[in-house]
């Protein structure tokens, strides 16, 4: 489900959602998922750890993040302590330990985790939750000793989605300064009778004080529904994907990538038309750079992928394409 990380020789890091135990019922005979290593000529296959669903968690789905010494975290969709998802530390030896189980209860600590986590330099961990006991999933903070603090709730209102957006399904992006930035697929005030009802979804921003700003409201001609996260360059810019709106010729639009300045103007840089271009990018963008811990140029290419191209859903075979823009 997820994207891939590479340590300094080349060997690559992922997990997958199911398989690993699939012969025990813990997981309804499908697996509970595993984390794996693959070294980049394809050639050393090595599973470093299979999940049981309890305590350690359930679908891994998100991208592993990995510290100087090795060890990899992520987390976990399900699973944990009562279901609802982990935090997870894999050492270099294959040693699991769940950081945190989500409770998604009163305390409204966030669950189901579709997204992994970022790091800083301290070693504290940043992520999202896709829901939290009545709200719209949560911004959190989880500590070193495993204390994890909700830097912000998305509050759902009775009859709609909340005007600060709802349900992160996207990692976190953070700035030199602390700030951590992101995106939500629904909610919002943009155009919430026509092209999404339920709101086209926003980019915000929670600052280091855990205030949070909406950034963008999308609406559904400029883009709608935004799965993917953003990035950012050295100027504070960031750049991101809709999966839906724009002007491609699916009734709901193809998807767009943006670009939206510190100032809050927000810039379509490419409106997918449904051909052979693609339609539907659902992840985020990478950029040129040679370390993951700095902002992308000011300038250069942007790259992504998307889902379908020429009908809806991919079909007539064909499947999604890989596209670079330049920016």
């Amino acid at each position: 489900m997820a994207g891939l990380t590479e340590d300094a020789k080349g060997n690559l890091y992922g997990t997958a959602s199911y398989g690993g135990n699939d012969s025990d019922i813990t997981c309804n005979y499908r697996g509970c998922g595993v984390v794996f290593k693959l070294n980049t000529a394809g050639t050393t296959f090595k599973t470093l750890y299979t999940f049981q669903g309890s305590p350690d968690g359930q679908g891994p789905q998100g991208v592993l993040v990995r510290d100087a010494k090795g060890n990899l975290y992520g987390t976990t969709a399900y699973g944990g302590t009562i279901g609802v998802g982990t935090v997870f530390e894999l050492s270099p030896a294959g040693n699991e330990t769940a950081e945190y189980s989500f409770t998604d209860g009163p305390a409204m600590y966030g669950g189901s985790p579709l997204s992994g986590v970022i790091r800083d330099s301290a070693g504290n961990l940043y992520g999202t939750t896709a829901s939290g006991d009545g709200s719209g999933g949560v911004v959190y903070k989880l500590d070193t000793s495993g204390n994890e603090t909700p830097l912000f709730f998305f509050p759902l209102n009775p009859s709609e989605y909340g005007v600060d957006g709802a349900f992160p399904l996207a990692p976190l992006t953070r700035d030199a300064a602390g700030n951590l930035y992101g995106t939500t697929t629904v909610g919002g005030t943009g155009d919430a009778v026509g092209n999404c009802p339920v709101g086209c979804g926003v980019v915000f921003k929670v600052d280091t004080a855990g205030n949070t700003t909406v950034l963008h409201n999308f609406a559904g001609p400029e883009g709608n529904e935004p799965v993917g996260g953003v990035i950012q360059d050295a100027a504070g810019n960031l750049y991101g994907t809709t999966t839906n709106g724009g002007t491609g010729q699916f009734i709901n639009g193809c998807g767009v990538v943006f670009k939206l300045t510190p100032a809050g103007k927000l810039k379509v840089l490419y409106n997918f038309t449904g051909g052979t271009d693609g339609a539907g990018p659902w992840a985020g963008l990478a950029c040129d750079r040679a370390n993951l811990d700095k902002p992308c140029p000011t300038s250069g290419y942007l790259y992504g992928s998307t889902t379908g191209a020429s009908v809806p859903y991919g079909g007539a075979g064909l499947y999604g394409t890989l596209f670079s823009i330049k920016y």
